[in-house]
């Protein structure tokens, strides 16, 4: 049933799989000994309710008009000689899953044709298909004349009004900071102008789930954000880039009167437990842990909450954590209060 599939995405290409890591490492753990990954694409897969792989596809740009904001990569649109429009393998970078008025969208990047700052999302289509011999395969492709931008902010999750009856039709917002909390709109025109506490310090928090959660029971979204040591991304003894992360969940919520969101509660910093510990006595976590992915199976009071990440920048995991749970980890912030000001001082001596 349907009702019981998931659908998520995922890229393939160069990682840091292989960093710093020891031929016997590389044996031992079936790692390709390659340099460079001869192919780099965005992958669609469906999975059934154990998260077993039922179909996988590479997602394709449709070109039904030029695409990209930069000139000299913009490329106009393609027919065949069938005069269809011509379907090519791209590298979404970063993407992911949201849905908004019942349709499924997907935000990414695409440094080379859209700049570096910059966030892209599309409409997802599913197409199923039969071949001569009665073969059927499901295919995924977004259009390039729906493509928008939304610019900036690092790892920006959308906000849909789906469920809110007091909003017909739903609207489309973006969350570009997590602190001090900045929510914009991106329907029916994107906003440009800035959160008043903009100025504020900030922490160094970043990084959220494509999607904000709703959470109906308490009129509020849920994200998950992180940090990573140092702040930088400069190529350390550890990694390429960013690396020892720590997550947090947070939730926002409209003030009063369908004023501007705030920041309503946020959770201690933690980690994902490793996978495959090195020391059985001792529990541990992988170097990178990042989290983009979030969704619910049941209640927002009692279900439970899916939780999908990567680690290392080389493989992806997902798991289950009780919703209950996430609410006894989510603390209330005083009015007023962001990120920073929840912030501890580590002692030293």
């Amino acid at each position: 049933e349907v009702d019981d599939m998931f659908i998520s995405v995922l890229v393939v290409g160069n990682a840091q799989c292989r960093w710093r890591m020891e031929p016997d490492d590389i044996k031992r753990y079936h790692f390709s000994d390659l340099e460079e990954a001869p192919d780099r694409r965005t992958i669609v897969t469906v999975l059934d309710k154990d998260m077993e792989t039922l179909d996988q596809m590479t997602l394709m740009l449709e070109l039904d008009s030029p695409w990209g904001t930069k000139k000299k990569n913009k490329g106009t649109a393609e027919k065949d000689k069938d005069g269809k429009y011509v379907r090519t393998k791209e590298y979404f970078d970063d993407p992911r899953f949201f849905f908004h008025k019942g349709h499924l969208m997907m935000l990414y990047r695409h440094g080379p044709r859209f700049g570096y700052e910059n966030q892209v999302q599309n409409p997802v289509y599913l197409e199923k298909t039969e071949d001569e011999f009665g073969h059927t395969s499901l295919h995924a492709y977004i259009k390039a004349s729906e493509t928008f931008v939304v610019c900036c902010g690092r790892n920006i999750a959308f906000i849909s009004a789906n469920g809110d009856s007091s909003q017909d039709p739903p609207s489309l917002k973006a969350l570009t900071w997590v602190d001090p909390v900045t929510v914009v709109d991106v329907e029916p025109k994107p906003s440009k102008k800035a959160d008043k506490n903009i100025q504020k310090e900030r922490s160094n928090i970043h990084g959220t789930n494509g999607w904000m959660l709703p959470l109906p029971a308490t009129n509020e979204y849920l994200g998950i954000a992180h940090f990573h040591r140092p702040e930088d991304r400069k190529k350390s003894e550890y990694a390429l880039h960013g690396h020892h992360y720590t997550h947090a969940f947070f939730t926002i919520t409209r003030q009063e009167n369908g004023g501007e969101f705030k920041l309503k509660r946020l959770s201690n910093e933690f980690l994902f437990r490793a996978i495959l510990e090195s020391d059985p006595q001792k529990t541990d976590a992988e170097t990178i842990q990042f989290s983009s992915g979030l969704d619910i199976n049941g209640s927002d009071v009692d279900g439970k909450l899916l939780i999908s990440y990567g680690i290392n920048d080389c493989e992806g995991a997902t798991f289950f954590v009780d919703m209950k749970v996430v609410h006894k980890m989510l603390l209330d912030v005083p009015e007023g209060n962001e990120v920073n000001d929840m912030m501890a001082q580590i002692s030293t001596r």
